[in-house]
């Protein structure tokens, strides 16, 4: 096998923290109840083969069973407080290893649905409207508000809820405008880490579109930011992004804010005593999430998309 500088290829991997969020969220581990099964294991791999620690060799076998149960969730991205992608890095073992990713089978009865019921606004123009929700009727409530800001947009046409499968596969279009900040923030990723070649400047937040007087805040709310946005992002290039939202934002650090079915029981006392009585999220992973928790624990308080609130 040809030999290769994994202290280059895996740079990223050796700055895991091994705090174990990334691990707690992953399915593959869950399932298979070991380490190497999980995203932490696979960014192991990865710092051991960097070390000279590992032998393709010898241990590809093992590796290779390693990799393969990834689930391709990408929650390992979205929640890592140290900023890598442990989804990117098994798949570049993936690429050393030669093994082919397996794309999901879509819905098809769904997206035929879907199709028909938005056919008018799978025309042509310059900009794409990509949106994480399932939900019909805040599709186009999405669109007809991007129509009255003079951003009429043609809606993606491959799937209800766009997923980072989608990723390599972007139709050429001026602008592409998000709903969902996690995506949002993994095309961003994806062109700073020159997998797509676009300009940074061709994505959009759809706050970013949406005029500022027209959000509209109830006084006991706050948006929700959790602790992998902020450590994700550079705070001073996103700031403009969130500056209507100036002192009505609630902030989740350390570890007591994270998605999946386990978490730190501090979040839910936490979530108890924030004095205001709505929270409102700005993805559909965060918003399903925060839902659970409030009805499993019969939390006072209410959950809104920020799209709800637009008009």
């Amino acid at each position: 096998m040809k030999k290769q500088n994994f202290d280059t290829i895996f740079a990223d991997a050796l700055k895991c923290n091994h705090c174990g969020i990334c691990l707690q969220n992953c399915p593959a581990y869950r399932e298979g109840k070991q380490e190497k099964y999980g995203s932490r294991g696979r960014v192991q791999i990865a710092c051991l083969l960097a070390k000279q620690k590992l032998n393709l060799k010898q241990d590809g076998q093992d590796i290779s069973e390693a990799v393969k149960t990834c689930k391709n969730c990408y929650n390992c991205t979205v929640l890592c407080p140290a900023g890598i992608s442990p989804q990117n890095i098994n798949e570049r073992l993936k690429n050393i290893l030669k093994i082919t990713t397996e794309i999901p089978q879509k819905s098809f009865l769904k997206n035929l649905i879907f199709k028909i019921y938005f056919r008018k606004s799978f025309n042509k123009t310059d900009n794409l409207f990509i949106t994480s929700s399932r939900n019909f009727k805040q599709i186009k409530h999405s669109l007809d508000l991007l129509k009255k800001n003079n951003f009429e947009s043609s809606l993606y046409k491959e799937s209800v809820c766009f997923t980072p499968y989608t990723i390599k596969k972007l139709p050429n279009f001026k602008i592409y405008i998000f709903d969902d900040i996690e995506n949002y923030r993994l095309i961003k990723n994806a062109i700073l880490e020159d997998k797509i070649k676009l300009d940074i400047k061709q994505i959009l937040f759809i706050t970013q579109i949406i005029k500022p007087k027209s959000v509209k805040l109830k006084d006991d709310s706050l948006i929700v930011l959790s602790n992998t946005y902020l450590t994700q992002e550079t705070k001073e290039k996103e700031k403009k992004l969130f500056e209507v939202f100036k002192n009505k934002t609630l902030n989740f650090v350390n570890n007591r804010y994270y998605y999946g079915p386990i978490y730190n029981d501090k979040t839910i006392e936490y979530l108890k005593n924030v004095p205001q009585k709505t929270f409102i999220t700005l993805s559909e992973r965060e918003n399903k999430f925060l839902n659970k928790l409030i009805k499993k624990y019969k939390i006072d308080k209410g959950i809104i998309s920020l799209v709800n609130l637009l008009d």
